[in-house]
């Protein structure tokens, strides 16, 4: 986590002393092979940055998660989208995510085909699918006539 300044640039546990009154924009950097899950402490969302108007002292906690690739396939004409995970495809694709993290996907046929069922991580014969993705995995949505 570093701050905008570089007052701040830390490892699992970092400290400095800012004037009340001063905003801090605090930045997260994922390392190879994890990514960014969220803020806690005096931060909270799953944004890149935080920033806090400095009133009190501030404890934030940035948390980082294994990184897993979920990746998404058609068969048939349609398309597949998870807003959440950053999915939105035709044919083949994939996203990259935390550990843990639950993926919705949403299929929607092409005009003249229809949603038939999903295979792989997901199943089902419904349109929507919610899938916990704890390794690399992936899910197809089946489109026919």
């Amino acid at each position: 986590m570093t701050s905008a300044d570089r007052t701040i640039s830390c490892g699992s546990k970092c400290g400095a002393a800012f004037d009340s009154g001063t905003q801090v924009t605090l930045t997260a950097e994922a390392g190879s092979g994890s990514v960014f899950a969220g803020w806690g402490g005096s931060c909270s969302g799953t944004g890149l940055s935080c920033v806090l108007s400095v009133t009190e002292a501030n404890s934030v906690i940035a948390n980082f998660a294994a990184s897993i690739t979920f990746s998404v396939k058609t068969s048939g004409k349609g398309t597949v989208s998870g807003p959440a995970a950053g999915i939105d495809c035709g044919r083949t694709c994939s996203a990259v995510v935390p550990s843990g993290t639950n993926v919705t996907l949403t299929a929607t046929p092409e005009t003249g085909f229809r949603f038939s069922n999903w295979s792989g991580a997901c199943s089902g014969t419904s349109p929507t699918c919610t899938v916990a993705v704890n390794k690399t995995s992936s899910a197809q949505a089946n489109f026919i006539k």
